[in-house]
């Protein structure tokens, strides 16, 4: 059993359902004697760090955007590059043996980037259904993050019913890409 694991919530809004299912999901896994962390973009995180904390759960807050004079798309991909790198550290050496990802539609592009380098299991969690996007489901980076989900996903996990039937039927045969590792 896995005893280290990464739970990175992709950009949500804080505050919401998702924040306190991962805190309670963390709780629990401490009670088990499962060393989890809660990582995301700290901006407006405050309490979610704060809760977790006085859980005894670890915070690993991700780096920030922050202000730049570079043009918008090096500043995007300097920041992205930066939350890989942050993601791909906290997988390796003494770092997490699984990263759990809390996801809303196709948001997560630096952690499934930072999985296709990692032997550690990859846990998603879809939080709602994609048609809860409307047309950005259709958008280059929403269809990018889901096809590296489905290639490297190990295990899938739907808040939702609506949201499993709605994956099910827009990839046929969906679950049959996830790689099958016990962990």
């Amino acid at each position: 059993m896995a005893r280290r694991v990464l739970h990175l919530i992709a950009a949500t809004v804080p505050g919401t359902g998702v924040d306190t299912f991962v805190l309670q999901l963390c709780t629990a896994q401490r009670r088990l004697g499962v060393e989890a962390t809660v990582s995301c973009e700290a901006e407006g995180r405050e309490p979610l760090f704060e809760a977790a904390l006085a859980a005894g759960v670890a915070v690993a807050p991700l780096p920030a955007r922050g202000a730049s004079r570079l043009p918008r798309r090096v500043a995007t991909a300097r920041h992205l590059a930066r939350q890989v790198a942050f993601v791909r550290g906290a997988l390796g050496g003494r770092g997490a043996e699984v990263l759990h990802l809390h996801v809303v539609g196709g948001e997560g592009l630096p952690a499934y980037l930072a999985a296709l380098a990692s032997a550690a299991p990859l846990v998603v969690t879809h939080h709602t259904t994609l048609e809860f996007l409307g047309e950005r489901r259709h958008a280059p980076r929403t269809r990018l993050t889901l096809a590296l989900e489905r290639r490297r996903a190990d295990r899938m996990v739907f808040a939702y019913q609506r949201a499993q039937e709605e994956y099910n039927g827009q990839r046929q045969n969906f679950f049959q890409h996830c790689r099958n590792t016990d962990f």
